[in-house]
């Protein structure tokens, strides 16, 4: 007999129990983490963020761990954007640009000339 189809299942079965697993540990926090954020208390709400990354982690689960070392690594920005509503978008927009810029200029052999062709066309 095959036992591959079993083992998918069982690995999907797994892959289920982790996912619904995940998903009531978010909604435990969910509702304090949304209403701290929208009133702008983004101390207690990063302290809540923080509190649900403890059980997340407690869990085991491989992709909770990417996402709560996600969430560790750029807690300031996630503040930053919840207090100012500031992102990085223009300076991403900026670097799109000047990628675009330079493949059409079909490579930098000069970069003086390359730098002052930037100042004239983006200042």
């Amino acid at each position: 007999m095959n036992r591959t189809p079993i083992k998918f299942l069982l690995k999907l079965f797994l892959l289920y129990f982790l996912g619904v697993l995940a998903y009531e540990i978010f909604i435990e926090v969910r509702p304090d983490i949304v209403l701290k954020f929208n009133s702008f208390l983004s101390e207690s709400a990063m302290s809540a963020l923080r509190g649900w990354v403890k059980p997340a982690k407690a869990q085991a689960i491989e992709h909770f761990n990417t996402v709560c070392e996600a969430i560790i690594n750029h807690q300031e920005g996630i503040r930053a954007f919840f207090n100012n509503r500031s992102t990085n978008a223009h300076a991403e927009s900026l670097n799109a640009q000047i990628k675009l810029f330079r493949a059409s200029l079909k490579g930098v052999s000069d970069t003086k000339l390359f730098l002052y062709r930037l100042q004239k066309v983006f200042a």
